[in-house]
């Protein structure tokens, strides 16, 4: 399992990896951005578990990854926000899970 903590600053990731098949991302008074636009997938579903605190959590995929929400916000947002135009030729079709809290 990875994971991914910001605490009053940024916790991220970018450019090509493999990611695990869950991942935790948390942020307090801070940020976190996990960037899948030019990630490696070898996994059918990748399991985030995000909670943010005066903060975020940010997803970027691309467009031909399905991307499922479970969530809620307190004071916050949780959900759709646009992403980065990434044209990918898996032959494997990826499903990123996303459950969280947003305070």
């Amino acid at each position: 399992m990875s994971s991914f903590f910001g605490f009053l600053n940024g916790a991220n990731q970018y450019g090509r990896w493999v990611p695990e098949p869950v991942i935790k991302a948390k942020a307090i008074a801070g940020g976190s951005t996990l960037d899948f636009s030019q990630a490696i997938f070898v996994h059918p579903v990748i399991t985030i578990h995000a909670c943010a605190f005066w903060g975020g959590v940010t997803l970027i995929v691309p467009p031909n990854v399905h991307v499922e929400q479970n969530g809620e916000a307190i004071l916050g947002g949780f959900g759709a926000g646009g992403g980065v135009y990434h044209r990918s030729r898996s032959a494997m079709p990826t499903t990123v899970s996303n459950s969280g809290i947003t305070i």
